[in-house]
């Protein structure tokens, strides 16, 4: 609800093209639902407040399914184990040959 906005009254019109709450939506939103709000604006009669609970609840939408999928993984603590060793193991595959090369070039083996 911390997005700037101007103080025009809830009755009147409203400037769509200068609207952060607008281009934001815009980026989660249908087509169709783009141009109802930009409808909306411009016909006047809903608040900022209103078209602020509209952007938060598209946002709660689209992202559900990445909270989802967090909460998953975070009550899974072998999932984070084997990510983590199979990181590990993929990254001293990598790391093993190019310390071998240092070692052979300082001298130490």
């Amino acid at each position: 609800m911390n997005i700037v906005t101007d103080s025009t009254p809830v009755e009147a019109p409203k400037d769509p093209e200068r609207s952060t709450i607008l281009q934001l939506y815009s980026l989660f939103a249908t087509k169709d639902e783009i141009a109802n709000m930009r409808g909306r604006f411009k016909k006047g009669g809903t608040g900022y407040g209103d078209f602020k609970k509209e952007l938060f609840e598209k946002l709660w939408e689209y992202f559900a399914p990445m909270r989802k999928r967090r909460d998953e993984i975070v009550h899974d603590k072998s999932y984070i184990d084997n990510v983590l060793a199979r990181g590990a193991k993929r990254a001293n595959e990598i790391a093993d040959p190019v310390m071998q090369r240092v070692r052979a070039a300082v001298g130490l083996r």
